[in-house]
């Protein structure tokens, strides 16, 4: 997504200690500048049309535009706020952004149409995720996402006749090692040069968990496709993917919520997420998606996937007790401590032993394509600089 001039001219700023639940980002009138922890909770209520715009200050428009393109969400917190008062130029920037971003979409959801039949032609079933296709389903409007690249599903053994199907569209596969090493991948990421000298990217996913061997809802959804309540179970997966601390999943969730919620197989929603290897991150991002969204998700479904005491203490501790909490500790999440909220929902202390090992040491073909900036060092040098870099990473204050 191209920013504009003001955008990128726009720093961000340290996040400060999260505010209370039960506070509001406004308390008192004020019209000082948000403090930074508040305007992820703010800019969400705006998205969700569950907050207007009364009452925020004209300098305080400028850092929540630059924290609405960083979050992926300025195309929709256009559509929220069209035709409502503000500053004239957020408004014609935040229509600037939105138009650009539904031609990109136009084009992406061109290129994902092109890329499932090429793969169909070599009988390879591609099942595409994210997208533009999902902005469509989400809030009626392909252009209400931002979409950084093609996310499509795939079979690990069908990698080399994929591959060689994308390579007759133009796409260049990230890595080069041989195809018995990607096929090891969580994911393979290629790019296309496009006409002015950008790139167009496509993700092939092998895989649809960040860490860890096992992938039940993958499986579940080769066979199935993406129904009602596999997607259901998708969004959640994407939300703790993103460690929690990134919007756009947040909102992704909550708008299925509110438009599904009602015509959900509950019962079979349970059943699916007891079986999965993460079913207490089922249980936090449904809780909180039910939260943001003002909608009900049934008690019955949240006390079955209730994670035990140990884990529920550790996951709590991190994001805290509500949706609003976890919002305003975005800045601490997107990092290690976000991927220790992923262990905590992890079943048992010694799968969480193995998630943290492969946390720490993916295969040597995913480290490359995850860290193209050490891709050159030797590769035991590789993998002590990445644990030097996660563990030092706990210890540093978020910002500083």
């Amino acid at each position: 997504m191209t920013r504009s001039a003001t955008a990128r001219a726009l720093r961000p700023v340290p996040p400060s200690d999260p505010w209370s639940a039960g506070a509001s980002p406004l308390a008192s009138g004020q019209s000082a500048a948000l403090e930074s922890a508040a305007r992820l909770p703010l800019l969400a209520a705006l998205c969700l049309g569950s907050s207007t715009e009364d009452g925020i200050a004209p300098q305080d428009w400028p850092p929540l535009l630059c924290l609405a393109v960083r979050q992926g969400v300025a195309p929709l917190l256009h559509l929220r706020l069209r035709g409502q008062s503000g500053p004239e130029d957020v408004r014609a920037e935040l229509a600037r952004l939105y138009r650009s971003n539904t031609a990109r979409n136009l084009l992406l959801d061109r290129e994902c149409r092109a890329a499932v039949a090429a793969l169909g032609e070599r009988a390879v079933v591609a099942i595409p995720l994210k997208g533009p296709q999902l902005a469509q389903l989400l809030y009626g409007d392909i252009g209400a996402r931002q979409v950084a690249d093609l996310d499509l599903l795939l079979r690990p053994e069908e990698l080399p006749v994929a591959d060689q199907a994308l390579a007759r569209l133009g796409y260049q596969r990230a890595t080069t090692a041989p195809v018995e090493q990607w096929q090891k991948c969580r994911d393979v990421l290629y790019a296309r040069e496009q006409p002015g000298g950008s790139r167009l990217f496509l993700d092939l996913h092998l895989r649809l968990r960040p860490y860890g061997r096992g992938d039940a809802l993958a499986g579940r959804i080769r066979r199935e496709g993406l129904t009602r309540e596999n997607l259901l179970l998708y969004l959640c997966l994407n939300l703790l993917t993103h460690r929690w601390a990134r919007l756009q999943p947040w909102l992704d969730l909550a708008a299925f919520l509110r438009g599904e919620g009602a015509r959900m197989n509950w019962v079979q929603v349970e059943d699916v997420a007891r079986g999965l290897e993460w079913p207490a991150g089922v249980f936090f991002s449904l809780r909180g998606g039910g939260q943001l969204a003002q909608t009900r998700v049934p008690d019955r479904l949240l006390r079955a996937l209730h994670p035990g005491r140990l884990d529920a203490w550790w996951l709590e501790s991190l994001l805290g007790g509500n949706a609003r909490t976890t919002l305003a500790r975005c800045a601490q999440l997107d990092g290690p401590r976000g991927a220790l909220a992923i262990l905590g929902c992890e079943r048992g202390p010694a799968q969480k032993l193995l998630l943290a090992a492969s946390i720490l040491f993916p295969p040597a073909v995913s480290l490359r394509q995850m860290d193209a900036a050490g891709a050159n060092l030797p590769l035991p040098a590789h993998y002590a600089a990445r644990v030097v870099s996660k563990t030092g990473s706990l210890f540093r204050r978020p910002g500083g």
